[in-house]
């Protein structure tokens, strides 16, 4: 629940933010013309655009996956925010279980950053552990990061 008033915290500030922009832009065209209007645009969308952008998370599995299956199961549930373990079943015993954490749902205003993780396979049960940073933002900036680390079995 925590997540979600987050994210519509950081929305509500983005949009009076926007709102104060409109009315500077007024300002800035009244009191020094057309062409710093177009300039000071050019320069603010300059410095959102980076920030802006929904950065693609990738995944470890490269190529190498081939005929190996690659299975999904929630570690982290809260309302409209998620966290699941992604991990490839190796075809043969005593391979490698290659394995990442992502994230999906509402994330405005707070970002999930994978660090480590192990899944092993012990007496047909499922191990895992897991650890990354959650970065909390305030329109973009970031406030505070907290370790969390997800541990269990499947």
């Amino acid at each position: 629940m925590i997540y979600l008033l987050w994210s519509v915290l950081n929305l509500a500030a983005l949009i009076w933010f926007l709102f104060i922009c409109f009315n500077v832009l007024k300002l800035i065209r009244q009191d020094m013309g057309l062409g710093a209007v177009i300039i000071f645009v050019i320069s603010s969308l300059s410095f959102i655009s980076s920030s802006v952008k929904n950065r693609k998370q990738d995944l470890p599995f490269g190529k190498v996956i081939g005929n190996e299956k690659v299975e999904t199961f929630e570690i982290k549930d809260d309302l409209l925010y998620h966290i699941d373990l992604m991990y490839v079943m190796p075809d043969s015993v005593g391979k490698e279980i290659i394995s990442t954490t992502v994230k999906y749902g509402i994330v405005i205003g707070h970002d999930w950053k994978p660090a480590f993780s192990q899944v092993t396979l012990k007496n047909g049960q499922l191990h895992y552990y897991a650890s990354g940073m959650h970065e909390w933002k305030f329109l973009g900036l970031t406030l505070y990061t907290e370790d969390v680390e997800f541990k269990g079995k499947k």
